[in-house]
């Protein structure tokens, strides 16, 4: 997937005034893979930091190339590695639970909770891209 289209990046002006106070955490979902979370996420993630966030986008699990991590990184100014960015990397392209299992892998919810909390302390906008009505580790 190629990064966002500059085009599209002013069209979010002002989004830093809908974010004050306690900061803002969202999920960006959609049907399925491939239908455009990753792009979105990486254009709200550089939009809300050009108008000033300090917005991270995260991926917390993935299955196959980590593409979509390094977007997300990039969309980020590489301001996060991108082990901190998704720090569960299954190299089999398949359904999460499906990739954990062929590599004789056990992805631990207590570890990936730690991870958050250490990964969002303290910032105000957080963004993750994921599968709607799905959790990711059950298929």
């Amino acid at each position: 997937m190629d990064a966002p289209n500059p085009q599209w990046e002013g069209c979010f002006a002002g989004a830093s005034d809908a974010f004050r106070g306690d900061g803002m955490r969202a999920f960006i979902t959609g049907t399925d893979t491939g239908v455009g979370k990753t792009f979105v996420t990486a254009l709200l993630a550089r939009t809300l930091r050009r108008a000033g966030l300090d917005t991270i986008a995260l991926k917390p699990i993935c299955a196959g190339d980590r593409g979509d991590a390094e977007i997300l990184r990039a969309a980020c100014g590489a301001e996060l590695e991108c082990d901190e960015i998704n720090p569960v990397w299954l190299r089999m392209p398949v359904a999460p639970h499906l990739a954990a299992r062929h590599e004789n892998r056990a992805i631990s919810i207590p570890a990936l909770d730690d991870w958050f909390r250490s990964v969002s302390a303290g910032r105000r906008s957080l963004l993750v891209p994921r599968p709607r009505g799905r959790d990711p580790l059950s298929g």
